[in-house]
């Protein structure tokens, strides 16, 4: 009869024997037999942990964090363990290999990673697949050995100096203004203070050209081969040496792009992101988070420190302020005015007094400016980028920095002129010697003690862009690129912009100018004042989405902000399959927000399963339509 039974439904038989050896493995050695896995595939219904049976011969080597080979329909795949249990109700398959030979995360990382996901709409494999690297099995060989000592750090300057009155903790939530010429001191004395209190530290910059010149300047700072760089530009080998390490415990310090704010750290840290809501330190991948959102899930989550710091505010910093989450420390107003630049702006009706030749494109107070300073040292004068021209009944002339540093080289004869743009070739340093220097935003050399002089020109690209968070960016611009000049440089802005931000420059104080967008945007309902979704995809199937998000029972209710089309595309060439691609944003109160991630996930999930048509996602998108 058994045979019989196993003629006709082998599988079945396979599958009940299979389930007794975990009773049975559990029963007699105590160890957990089954591991709730999630495979590496990102579809929306197939986010969940799945079961796997643990075969005897990797009991010992399974745990939460490793990584596994898994068969997933009909093939192999990834997957990482998230839990561990003692029995299914399923009927699980055999986990293939355990590929890692450690845990690459743990259970106090996994909380912040499940937050992410939900937060920001990603399924939680994508959510793994960013915050882990990619595993080198050459790597995890190699480092056998005792963990590296701790760097020591000394402040050549008290951070209460600069910041008077600052109370620092492990889980201190802090918004800090940066003091230009000031900044490294600044990092140095909270650096001496994590040290001493054996806390440690992670630091984010925008770019992997400034992360490496930090990385270089810490270790020669600290003497100490403990301080990790992680950058997504470095090779999987590099970034996954530098995972292991952290988790090991073997660094002080991580400084990094975007890719280090995922690193382990122990129960005490502290995250410093410099500009970390910039579209520079924002992912283009799902989960499409800054910097700076991760740091405060991790600070949520997994109790870490975080200090969100930048010359400028934005007003999602200021809103973390405003709304007590963080605190704002005050800064040394005798240092500030000492190191920061004379702003002055020179707009449209200077321009009538003085006027600007198209040869140039620059008002005379510019080349006055120019020439009172260039005996001191270079002076840098920014552009937006490549030249362009539009006829429209008028002609509008757009200097490049090609261009740019052209006609600057006629009106100085003699003068080195040095252009540097991300079009063409990057320079990166430059001695204190006179020339003009004209770069494009990023593209700025690093001068020792600042520039003799600054000019930004054609302030209106900025100013009247078309982004929601427009003014974010021109104060954060022009606050970075100013703060190049040495300390007490007069310097120029040029071109048509808002009166708060001349006012900002002017008194070097952005708050007020935020402050003042930050009440614009809770009477609009726009973000930070509401948490906002734009839903992209075919029009009938972001109706469906919208309609099914206006029953959901919140209070106040979940608001449509408005549809607009996007685009239209053609499958097969023929007029009649066009597809219209449109955009609806929904909105509801900050404090609603997982609420309203948890449905539109739920609805993905179900639409998922239904095959019906994909929609795209976007977490408080910069651009609204």
């Amino acid at each position: 009869m058994v045979t019989s039974v196993e003629l006709n439904l082998r599988g079945k038989t396979l599958r009940a024997q299979r389930f007794y050896a975990v009773q049975h493995l559990q029963r007699n050695d105590g160890m957990s037999t089954i591991a709730h896995v999630v495979v590496d595939v990102d579809v929306a219904h197939l986010d969940r942990p799945f079961d796997y049976l643990v075969p005897e011969k990797f009991t010992s080597k399974a745990h939460v964090g490793s990584l596994v080979r898994v068969m997933w329909g009909g093939r192999r795949v990834n997957g990482w363990i998230v839990s561990m249990a003692d029995s299914s109700t399923h009927d699980p398959s055999p986990i293939l290999a355990v590929t890692s030979t450690i845990p690459l995360f743990t259970e106090r990382m996994l909380r912040t990673y499940r937050y992410v996901a939900q937060r920001y709409c990603a399924t939680l494999s994508q959510v793994l697949s960013m915050a882990i690297p990619l595993r080198r099995a050459a790597v995890e060989k190699e480092l056998s050995g005792p963990p590296q000592h701790k760097p020591m750090f000394e402040g050549k300057m008290p951070l209460d100096a600069l910041y008077p009155g600052t109370q620092l903790a492990p889980n201190a939530r802090i918004v800090a203004t940066g003091i230009p010429h000031r900044i490294r001191a600044s990092l140095a004395g909270l650096l001496q203070w994590a040290s001493n209190q054996d806390i440690q530290v992670i630091i984010t910059v925008p770019t992997g050209w400034q992360a490496a010149k930090l990385f270089e300047w810490l270790k020669a700072e600290s003497g100490s081969s403990a301080i990790g760089l992680q950058v997504s530009e470095a090779s999987p080998v590099q970034r996954f040496r530098t995972h292991v390490r952290a988790l090991r415990g073997d660094f002080q310090v991580v400084v990094g792009t975007l890719a280090a704010v995922w690193t382990p750290v122990g129960d005490e840290a502290i995250i410093v992101t410099w500009d970390g809501d910039s579209d520079l330190s924002r992912s283009r991948r799902t989960p499409q988070a800054d910097a700076l959102d991760i740091a405060v899930a991790r600070s949520v989550n997994e109790g870490l420190g975080i200090i969100a710091a930048s010359f400028s505010r934005t007003v999602k910093t200021q809103a973390m302020v405003d709304s007590h989450w963080a605190v704002e420390p005050p800064v040394s107003h005798s240092i500030m005015r000492d190191m920061c630049p004379k702003v002055r702006v020179t707009g449209p009706e200077s321009f009538e007094r003085e006027g600007t030749s198209a040869f140039h494109g620059l008002p005379d107070s510019a080349f006055s400016l120019i020439r009172q300073n260039l005996d001191r040292g270079p002076v840098l004068i920014q552009v937006p980028g490549p030249g362009i021209e539009i006829d429209d009944g008028e002609v509008t002339i757009r200097l490049g920095a090609q261009r740019m540093g052209s006609d600057l080289g006629r009106a100085f004869p003699g003068t080195p002129v040095v252009v540097s743009a991300s079009s063409t070739s990057i320079v990166r340093t430059l001695d204190r010697r006179p020339r003009i220097v004209v770069a494009t935003p990023g593209a700025e050399p690093a001068v020792q003690h600042g520039y003799a002089s600054v000019i930004v020109t054609e302030a209106h690209l900025l100013t009247f862009s078309e982004r929601l968070d427009a003014l974010d960016i021109a104060l954060r611009r022009w606050f970075s690129t100013f703060a190049m000049a040495e300390a007490g440089a007069h310097v120029m802005l040029i071109g048509e912009t808002d009166p708060q931000i001349v006012r900002a420059l002017s008194l070097w104080n952005p708050v007020p100018a935020v402050r003042a967008q930050l009440a614009e945007r809770e009477e609009l309902g726009f973000f930070p004042a509401r948490w906002m979704v734009a839903l992209d995809g075919e029009s009938h199937a972001v109706s469906e989405v919208a309609t099914a998000l206006e029953k959901v029972p919140l209070v106040p209710a979940v608001h449509i902000v408005g549809t607009v089309e996007r685009e239209s595309d053609n499958d097969d060439g023929s007029l009649f399959s066009a597809r219209t691609i449109v955009r609806t944003i929904v909105a509801c109160r900050p404090a609603q927000a997982m609420e309203l991630m948890r449905e539109i996930q739920a609805i993905r999930i179900a639409r998922s399963l239904e095959r019906k048509p994909t929609i795209h996602v976007t977490v408080n998108p910069p651009e609204l339509f």
